[in-house]
C-alpha cells in the first residue's frame, strides 16, 4: 500500500501557517498580498510534487498532473476569515498536494491521474466560492463586479495582480471524473466517537440575525428576537437579506457571543453589555473540581 510521508505533510501544512499567522489562527483574506503570497508558494509545491502548475484567471493555484487521466481533482480553499483557524481549508490543499506528490513518486501508481486545486474566495471576502464556481463556469459579470469591504471589486483585485488577462482553469468532463475534499471537522463528532475519519453525506446551511435582545423588568436578557437572512447582490455587493415571515423569539437566560476566532472582537456590542474582555467568559468552580461556572457579569451577556 502507498504511504504518504505524515513528517512532510505536517511541516508543509507548518509552513503554510506562517503566511498570516496571528495568534492561534490565520488572517489570510482573498488578494490580500499574504494571500497572493501563499498561492504561489502553493505553486511551487505543486511544481515540487511533479503537476504542471500556475495561478489561473480567477486567483486559483491549479496544478495539472501530466498523466492523460481519467484524472481526480483534490483541493479544498487556501484563503481564510478575518480570523481563521490554520487547518480551515489549508489542510484539504496540502493533503491533496501530498497525495499527488506521493502517488507520483510511486512506480505502483505513477500512471495515476491527481490535479489539485486550491479555490479563491471561498470565504466570501468579495463574493460566494468564487474560486470553486469558476472552475466549473458558474461566474457571470456580477460577480467580478463584487466588492469587498474596502469597496474593490473582483476586477480590480485580479487586475491589481495581473491576472486581468489570465485565462481561468476549467473543469474537463472529459477528463475529471470525480472532486474530493479533506476537511477538518467543525465540531467534535470524530473526536467524541473515536474516529479517524469521516464522510460527509448531508450539508445543511441556516443563517439567522438577532434582531434585537429582549430584557425583563431588571435589565437581564431575557431572550433574543431573529430572523432567517439569505445572501443576495446588490450593486454588485453582497449582502445579507431578512426572509420575510422567518421572524423567530428563542427565550434565554444567558447569552454568548462569538465575536472572532482567536478571541473576542471589541465593538458596539461588547460595549453596550459591558461583556467580560478576556477571551473566556468561565471561571473554575471550585466546588466541584473538574466543573466550570460562568463569571457574574452585567445582564447575563458573555462573550466567547
Amino acid at each position: 500500500m502507498v504511504e504518504i510521508d505524515g513528517d512532510r505533510l505536517l511541516a508543509s501544512l507548518r509552513e503554510l501557517r506562517t503566511y498570516g499567522a496571528t495568534g492561534t489562527g490565520v488572517v489570510r483574506p482573498t488578494y490580500s498580498d499574504v494571500d497572493m503570497a501563499a498561492r504561489r508558494w502553493l505553486v511551487e509545491q505543486m511544481a515540487d510534487a511533479g503537476l504542471d502548475a500556475h495561478i489561473d484567471g480567477i486567483g486559483n493555484a491549479i496544478g495539472w498532473s501530466p498523466n492523460p487521466g481519467p484524472a481526480v481533482v483534490l483541493g479544498s480553499h487556501s484563503d481564510t476569515q478575518p480570523e481563521g483557524g490554520w487547518l480551515d481549508g489549508a489542510m484539504g490543499v496540502m493533503y491533496a498536494i501530498e497525495v499527488a506528490r506521493t502517488l507520483l513518486a510511486d512506480p505502483a501508481t505513477a500512471h495515476l491521474a491527481v490535479d489539485v486545486g486550491a479555490w479563491a474566495d471561498e470565504e466570501g471576502t468579495y463574493g460566494t466560492c468564487l474560486g470553486s464556481r469558476s472552475f466549473v463556469g458558474d461566474l457571470d459579470d456580477d460577480d467580478f463586479a463584487s466588492q469587498n469591504a474596502a469597496g474593490e471589486s473582483v476586477r480590480q483585485a485580479l487586475a491589481r495582480h495581473g491576472l486581468a488577462d489570465v485565462e481561468p482553469a476549467r473543469l474537463d468532463r472529459a477528463r475529471h471524473i470525480a472532486y474530493l475534499e479533506a476537511h477538518i471537522e467543525q465540531g467534535p463528532h470524530l473526536e467524541d466517537t473515536g474516529m479517524r475519519i469521516g464522510a460527509v453525506t448531508g450539508i445543511v446551511g441556516i443563517r439567522s440575525r438577532t434582531v434585537r435582545f429582549v430584557g425583563d423588568a431588571d435589565g437581564n436578557v431575557a431572550g433574543l428576537d431573529t430572523v432567517r437572512v439569505e445572501q443576495v447582490v446588490q450593486d454588485g455587493r453582497m449582502t445579507l437579506e431578512a426572509v420575510e415571515g422567518s421572524e423567530q423569539h428563542f427565550p434565554a437566560q444567558i447569552v454568548f457571543l462569538a465575536m472572532g476566532f482567536t478571541g473576542p472582537e471589541q465593538g458596539a456590542l461588547t460595549e453596550q453589555f459591558c461583556a467580560d474582555e478576556s477571551n473566556r467568559s468561565w471561571e473554575p468552580d471550585r466546588s466541584q473540581p473538574g466543573q466550570k461556572k460562568h463569571a457574574g457579569q452585567k445582564r447575563r451577556v458573555f462573550v466567547e
